[in-house]
C-alpha cells in the first residue's frame, strides 16, 4: 500500500444530463475521472464502473486510453450512455423517424393517425387544430383544459375543453381494450404475483396516450433494421413514456416525481409531438463516437467469451452490461480490475418501478428478472442500498490488482448518503485514502481496499484541530463529513449524533451554520489565503497551464479537512490570469512581480502627493502605509496591496483611533475580495468594526486628479465600492 500513488481529487464541472429522463438524473462533474485516472492507472488498464448512468466517466476514461467495464442491472441508462458513446448518423435517425411515421395505420399513415388522436377546436377562433396537451383533474378522471395549436392563430390558444373533446375520449375505454391489455401482459403475466401492481403502473397512462405509445412501441422494428437506429428511436420514445404519463403536474414545475400518485391536476401531453420535440433535443445534443464499443453478448454467446474479447481489445474499448454482477464477477480474470468508479444515488422505488415497467415495454423479447423485482417494491432505502454496495465491493475484492482504488462520487451534500457510502465501503473492507468536498456539487472520494485499517469516530478535540488547521470558521455540515468520513464501518449509526457535534464549548456559532471557536488560539492563516496564494505561487512557476492542470496542482496541496470549496478555487485562478482562445492560461502581465511593485510604488505616490494637496500631515510608516493625519492625529490609513490576501490585514489587532482604514487593491482582486467577505463572517465584522473601506487601484487614480477639497474624499470613496460595507450581498455560487 505504500508504493500506490495517491490520486489527486478535483471537483469536476457539473454537467446536466440532457434528455430523456433528464429529470430522474443528476449532474456529473466533468474532469473528475479523468484527473484521477491519469494519477493511478495506465493506459490499457480495466477500469469498471458500477451502476453507470452516465456517459461522462466512460467518455474521460476511453479518451486517455482505458478499458471499461459498464455494469448497470437497469437497462435504460445504458441506452443513452451507449447512444452517446456511438451515436448513429444523425440523418438516418431522422430518416427513420419519418419511416416511422409513414408506416400503414389502417387506410393512413401513422403520423396522421396520430395526429387524429388529438384533433381538437381552437378555443379561441373554433378552428380545427391539434391539442398540445390537455389538463385532467384526478378525482373526476376528466380533461378541463387544454392547448391547441391553430391553424390560424399566431401562437398556442389556451381554454376550456368542449364535447368534441369528451366524444373523442369515448373511444378508448380505461382499464379494457388491445393496448391495454398488452401493455398490462408485457410488465406481467397472468399469474405473476405483481400483476395488481403493474395494473397501478399501466394506469398512470390516460387510454389514448396508452394506445398510441404501444402502437409506436409495435412499429419501432419496423422503422429500421440497424441496432444503432433503433436504439436512438428508443431514447425519443422514452421521452414520451415519461412526460406522457399522468406524473406530469399542471401549472408547476416539472420536477422528479417523488410518488407514483399522479398530482390532483396533471397534463396529458400529445405523445407524437413528444415524439417530435424528444427529435429536436437529440439532434441538439448527440454528439460524436468516443472509443470501440464491444456489443453485449446475445442469445448462446458465452459472457467470458465478451469479457475476453474487452480485455484483449485495443485501449479504448468499452462494454456496457445489464448482467447482475453475480453473472459477470465469474467471468472475470483475478486481480485484473485497476479502478473502480461509483456515482450512487438515492434509491427510488418510483423510478426502479417506472424502469421495470418500461424495460418490460421496449424489450418485450429480453427478460430482465432483476429489474422485474422492481415492479413489486414500494420502497426503496438506504439500508437495502448499503447492504447491496457492501456485498458487490466483497464480491469484487478478489478481482482487483493489489494497487487498484475505488473512486467515489457523492452528487450532493447529503449527510445521509455520506454515511451510508462510508459505512458500506468500510464493511466490505475499503478505507479513504483522500476525499475532497466540493459544494455545492458533494463529495469525491478515494479508498483503498485495506480491511486492516481500524477507525474511530474523532470526538470533538479532532473536529477542532480541524478548524485549527483550516485557520478560519466552516459549515457545520463540513465538520459533520469530517466526523462520518473518520467513523468507518459505523459511520450510519452516528447519523443520530450530528446535530449536537458542534454544541461542545470548544465551538461557538459564528454565523448561522458557520461553527468557530470563542475564543481562537494557535490557529493556522485562513485557508482562502493560503489558496491564493498557492495559486499566484504555480503560475509564477511556469508560462502557461490548462485550467484542469492548475486546478489539480491546487488540490494537489490542499484535500481532505483542507479541501477548498471549487467557487474560492475558480475565484483566484480568475483573480490573476487571462486566457487564450484554446483555453490556456497565464499569469497577467500586470500580476508580474516586477509590473506590481512598480505600479504600488507609483500608487504610493500618489497617495503621498494627494494628502499633501488636502493640507494633510503625510507620513508613511514602518509597514510602508501612507497615514494621513491633522494636527498630529492619524484620520486616513491607507494600506496598498498586490493580493486579495486579508487575513493578516483585517484579523490582526488595531489600535483604537478614529483612524479610517483603507486596503487599496488591483481590480482585479475585487471579486476574491468580495467573496472572501462573505464566507469568513470574521472578515466582515473586522471591516465593520476597525472602519475599513477598499479601494481600487483605478480609483484611487480617478481620487488623485479630481479631488481637491477634504469634503470630497467620502464621497468619492462611496462612488466605487468593491462590496457594500453595511450588508455584504454578494450571493455565493452554490445560495
Amino acid at each position: 500500500m505504500d508504493e500506490t500513488p495517491f490520486p489527486v481529487l478535483v471537483p469536476g464541472m457539473a454537467v446536466t444530463p440532457p434528455p430523456p429522463l433528464a429529470r430522474y438524473r443528476a449532474p456529473t462533474p466533468e474532469g473528475f475521472v479523468r484527473a484521477a485516472l491519469e494519477e493511478i492507472t495506465a493506459p490499457g488498464d480495466l477500469i469498471v464502473e458500477l451502476g453507470i448512468h452516465e456517459p461522462t466517466y466512460i467518455r474521460e476514461a476511453l479518451t486517455i486510453e482505458r478499458r471499461v467495464l459498464g455494469l448497470n442491472v437497469n437497462p435504460l441508462p445504458l441506452l443513452w450512455v451507449q447512444d452517446a458513446l456511438q451515436p448513429p448518423p444523425l440523418p438516418e435517425v431522422q430518416a427513420a423517424f419519418t419511416r416511422l411515421g409513414d408506416l400503414p395505420k389502417g387506410t393512413q399513415p401513422f403520423f396522421a393517425h396520430a395526429r387524429a388522436l388529438y384533433l381538437s377546436r381552437c378555443p379561441t377562433c373554433h378552428a380545427d387544430g391539434v391539442a398540445e396537451w390537455f389538463a385532467w383533474d384526478r378525482e373526476t378522471q376528466r380533461p378541463f383544459a387544454k392547448r391547441v395549436r391553430c391553424p390560424h392563430c399566431p401562437e398556442a390558444q389556451e381554454g376550456q375543453v368542449d364535447m368534441r373533446d369528451s366524444a373523442l375520449l369515448e373511444q378508448f375505454s380505461p382499464r379494457s381494450g388491445p393496448a391495454y391489455h398488452i401493455a398490462l401482459g408485457r410488465a406481467a403475466p397472468l399469474d405473476d404475483p405483481v400483476r395488481e401492481r403493474a395494473a397501478e403502473l399501466v394506469a398512470l397512462y390516460t387510454p389514448r396516450n396508452l394506445a398510441l405509445l404501444m402502437d409506436i412501441i409495435h412499429r419501432l422494428p419496423q422503422a429500421s433494421p440497424n441496432p444503432a437506429i433503433q436504439r436512438a428511436l428508443a431514447l425519443l420514445v422514452l421521452s414520451a413514456l415519461d412526460l406522457g404519463s399522468n406524473l406530469v403536474p399542471y401549472n408547476e414545475p416539472l420536477t422528479r416525481p417523488r410518488s407514483l400518485r399522479p398530482p390532483s391536476r396533471f397534463l396529458e401531453y400529445n405523445v407524437w409531438l413528444l415524439m417530435e420535440q424528444a427529435l429536436r433535443e437529440y439532434s441538439a445534443h448527440t454528439g460524436t463516437p468516443v472509443g470501440i464499443a464491444i456489443d453485449a453478448p446475445v442469445g448462446d454467446t458465452p459472457l467470458d467469451t465478451t469479457l475476453t474479447a474487452l480485455l484483449q481489445s485495443r485501449p479504448g474499448t468499452h462494454l456496457l452490461l445489464s448482467h447482475p454482477l453475480r453473472v459477470v464477477a465469474p467471468a472475470i480474470p483475478t486481480g485484473t480490475i485497476a479502478a473502480l468508479l461509483l456515482h450512487p444515488q438515492s434509491p427510488d422505488a418510483t423510478f426502479w418501478a417506472l424502469s421495470a415497467l418500461w424495460s418490460a415495454w421496449l424489450w418485450k423479447d429480453v427478460p430482465y428478472p432483476v429489474m422485474h423485482t422492481f415492479l413489486g417494491r414500494r420502497r426503496l432505502e438506504w439500508e437495502w442500498y448499503r447492504r447491496s454496495l457492501t456485498a458487490t465491493l466483497k464480491r469484487l475484492q478478489p478481482l482487483l490488482r493489489r494497487d487498484a482504488t475505488l473512486l467515489v462520487i457523492l452528487p450532493e451534500d447529503d449527510p445521509t448518503i455520506l454515511a451510508h457510502i462510508i459505512a458500506a465501503t468500510a464493511q466490505a473492507g475499503f478505507q479513504v485514502s483522500r476525499w475532497v468536498a466540493c459544494p455545492p456539487w458533494g463529495y469525491r472520494l478515494a479508498f483503498y481496499p485495506d480491511s486492516r485499517a481500524a477507525t474511530r469516530a474523532p470526538g470533538d478535540q479532532a473536529l477542532a484541530k480541524v478548524l485549527q488547521r483550516r485557520g478560519e470558521p466552516v459549515r457545520s455540515t463540513f465538520l459533520e463529513a469530517v466526523h462520518l468520513i473518520s467513523t468507518g464501518k459505523d459511520a450510519a449509526e452516528q447519523m443520530d449524533t450530528l446535530p449536537y457535534l458542534t454544541q461542545a464549548p470548544e465551538f461557538s456559532t459564528i454565523a448561522p451554520q458557520m461553527v468557530w471557536f470563542p475564543t481562537p488560539a494557535r490557529i493556522a492563516r485562513p485557508l482562502a489565503d493560503r489558496v491564493e496564494e498557492s495559486v499566484l505561487r504555480l503560475l509564477q512557476s511556469q508560462e502557461a497551464w490548462t485550467h484542469a492542470a492548475l486546478e489539480s496542482a491546487v488540490y494537489a496541496q490542499f484535500y481532505d479537512e483542507l479541501s477548498p470549496e471549487p467557487a474560492l478555487v475558480a475565484a483566484c485562478i480568475a483573480a490573476y490570469t487571462d486566457a487564450d482562445a484554446q483555453g490556456r492560461l497565464w499569469l497577467r502581465a500586470e500580476d508580474m512581480a516586477a509590473t506590481r511593485g512598480a505600479e504600488t510604488r507609483q500608487v504610493r505616490g500618489l497617495l503621498r502627493q494627494l494628502g499633501e494637496r488636502l493640507r494633510f500631515e503625510v507620513r508613511q510608516d514602518e509597514a510602508g502605509d501612507i497615514v494621513w493625519a491633522d494636527a498630529g492625529t492619524p484620520l486616513y490609513l491607507f494600506r496598498c496591496t498586490t493580493t486579495a490576501v486579508l487575513g493578516p490585514h483585517l484579523l490582526a489587532a488595531q489600535p483604537p483611533a478614529p483612524t479610517r482604514r483603507h486596503l487599496v487593491i488591483p481590480g482585479g482582486r475585487a471579486a476574491l475580495v468580495a467573496l472572501k467577505l462573505k464566507r469568513d463572517p470574521r472578515l466582515q465584522q473586522a471591516v465593520e468594526r476597525d472602519h475599513w473601506v477598499f479601494i481600487k487601484y483605478r480609483h484611487l487614480r480617478r481620487m488623485a486628479v479630481e479631488i481637491n477639497q477634504r469634503a470630497d474624499i467620502e464621497v468619492y470613496l462611496g462612488l466605487d465600492p468593491i462590496v457594500e460595507q453595511a450588508q455584504v450581498q454578494i450571493p455565493l455560487p452554490w445560495q
